[in-house]
């Protein structure tokens, strides 16, 4: 990341969290040290796999300037409203200056899902089939 950038991380299952009550804190030694700290402590026990909502909150978010944001999104699932999630995508992103890159986690993630996805939010996507491709993956884009 670049000086000044902001991030924050969403955690998502039947319901969401943010790592960070605002909505995105500096990119910092001190926040990004939190943030691998609080990841290393994550596990899956959200529930199923709602991704709808988390979005469209990110997007409500969202600023509406000139600076474009960058969505990463991480599932080791399928859902049952795909053609929603990336309608939601499509027609959100681009107006909100936002760019959608995904990331499917095992063998359970939804090819639809991640291509979608991604196309719709003009990112990139990626499947990760082993753990330890995980960092390699992820830090290409």
């Amino acid at each position: 990341m670049e000086p000044g950038c902001r991030f924050n991380i969403c955690s998502y299952g039947s319901k969401h969290q943010y790592l960070f009550p605002c909505r995105s804190v500096v990119y910092n030694e001190k926040n990004l040290e939190a943030a691998f700290q609080a990841v290393e402590k994550f596990e899956a026990n959200f529930g199923g796999t709602e991704i709808y909502n988390p979005l469209a909150e990110i997007f409500n978010l969202a600023k509406p300037d000139n600076i474009e944001t960058h969505v990463y999104l991480l599932t080791d699932g399928a859902v049952h409203n795909t053609q929603d999630i990336v309608d939601l995508i499509q027609k959100t992103a681009t107006a909100k200056n936002t760019r959608v890159h995904t990331f499917g986690v095992g063998q359970g993630a939804d090819e639809r899902l991640i291509k979608g996805c991604a196309f719709a939010g003009l990112g990139n996507f990626s499947f990760i089939y082993k753990d330890e491709e995980i960092e390699r993956k992820v830090d290409k884009d």
